[in-house]
């Protein structure tokens, strides 16, 4: 975005599409960037940049007309890039995370999820029956925790840049949105993805959905960490390509999980509150 004229194409962007909100990733918007340079006529720019560093950085462009505010919250540590907004339009609320996860971060990759996990646990205690949506640049982090643990589901099917769904939104209401991935006019590798309401005369109610939910007690987790360190990880190195022993390794470790962790499938629905997690149902 902090290409020449991106700020332009993009705001013809969200005219054309009629959009509410447009949720950016890897901005590289920094101090020299102010908003009045930056903004959209008929909507309002939120942003985090990253600090100290050039790249990243997440923003919101949000139409003038609905009722927005970051909400405050600490991430578990300031290099992990989601900001949260409070959106409230026509009596909803909408709580929605901006977010950026690059290659290879300067964290441990395993604190985003969880971050936005707790994000998702704090707000949904505060605002009753809140629409979440967590939407951004996910590049290949491992996300299913926020469908098996919070009960999300993610709407991109489409491939975002080459042949991956890099780019992704979850959300706790799958019953009223659908997602298309398409070309924008900003110039970026990535494609932009279009979340609209789902047409109730041509897009069916989704039925009930199964879901798989592990047990993550310590006593399992523990089992895994021994069964891992006492795994015969040489046949791996028996050849020298390195899809084969990728492959391979991911193969024993998915066969560990399953030997180690117990799982149950439990089912989940349209119908249910957005409170009524996965593993809510678990525990009931």
């Amino acid at each position: 975005m902090a290409k020449p004229n991106a700020v332009q194409q993009l705001g013809t962007d969200l005219k054309l599409q009629q959009s509410h909100i447009a949720i950016i990733s890897e901005t590289w918007f920094s101090d020299q960037h102010t908003n009045d340079v930056l903004s959209i006529e008929g909507f309002t720019l939120y942003r985090r940049d990253r600090s100290k560093r050039r790249g990243g950085g997440v923003c919101a462009y949000v139409l003038n007309n609905i009722d927005c505010s970051v909400l405050p919250y600490n991430n578990c540590t300031d290099d992990i890039e989601i900001m949260w907004l409070k959106c409230t339009y026509n009596g909803n609320i909408y709580c929605i995370a901006c977010c950026y996860h690059p290659p290879n971060p300067h964290y441990d990759r395993s604190l985003f999820v969880p971050s936005l996990i707790h994000g998702i646990d704090t707000f949904s205690s505060k605002y009753y029956n809140e629409y979440i949506i967590i939407a951004g640049d996910f590049n290949s982090l491992d996300c299913t925790a926020l469908e098996s643990q919070c009960g999300l589901v993610q709407l991109v099917n489409d491939p975002t840049h080459c042949n991956n769904i890099l780019d992704k939104v979850f959300t706790n209401r799958f019953d009223l949105y659908s997602a298309t991935a398409g070309k924008s006019l900003v110039k970026t590798k990535h494609h932009s993805v279009l979340v609209s309401a789902a047409s109730s005369t041509n897009t069916p109610l989704p039925r009930r959905t199964r879901v798989k939910v592990y047990d993550l007690r310590a006593h399992n987790i523990d089992f895994l960490r021994w069964s891992i360190s006492h795994c015969d990880w040489n046949p791996l190195f028996a050849s020298d390509d390195v899809q084969f022993i990728y492959d391979r390794f991911l193969s024993n470790v998915q066969m560990l999980i399953g030997q180690c962790i117990p799982a149950k499938l439990v089912t989940v629905g349209p119908s249910d509150p957005p409170y009524v997690t996965p593993l809510i149902v678990t525990s009931a």
